[in-house]
């Protein structure tokens, strides 16, 4: 006996469903992946750290005492290339996972990391990712951070 239009809408009516379904957990995943995305970059040797979230928010941030001899306004500079290397890596690991978790779906893929990279834009050489250890190697101590005069800096 010859399946019935009815037999085949109810097939792909489940199949569609199985579909859905199979997507919606896809999505999930993808959110609980993101959610836990973290990126941290430091500066000054080790001496400053920064990591942003998914969201490219700071949620943390730490600078060594180390830093001895280091002027604050240098301290902060630091901080915020750090954050801002940290963001525009950002753009790069969300299109890697979303590619695992939705690869099929190229135009979520490719509006999300876009969106990532309008946002946090990389961040060139020029732009505060100096470091004042290979700018003055005699005045930088692994240990001891900055030693001499911070005239010498």
């Amino acid at each position: 006996m010859a399946p019935s239009n009815e037999d085949a809408l109810e097939r792909r009516i489940a199949e569609w469903s199985e579909k859905a379904a199979g997507t919606v957990e896809r999505y999930r995943e993808l959110e609980q992946r993101l959610g836990a995305l973290s990126i941290t970059e430091e500066g000054l040797n080790g001496g400053v750290r920064v990591t942003v979230g998914q969201s490219g928010l700071v949620t943390a941030m730490s600078a060594s005492d180390n830093l001895v001899g280091v002027q604050p306004s240098q301290v902060v500079a630091e901080l915020l290339a750090a954050m801002r290397r940290a963001q525009a890596r950002l753009a790069a690991k969300v299109e890697e996972v979303m590619v695992e978790v939705v690869g099929d779906d190229t135009e979520s893929v490719s509006a999300v990391v876009g969106s990532f990279r309008r946002a946090f834009p990389e961040q060139s050489d020029d732009e505060g990712n100096r470091d004042p250890a290979k700018e003055h190697p005699q005045n930088w101590d692994e240990d001891e951070g900055f030693t001499g005069s911070p005239w010498q800096r």
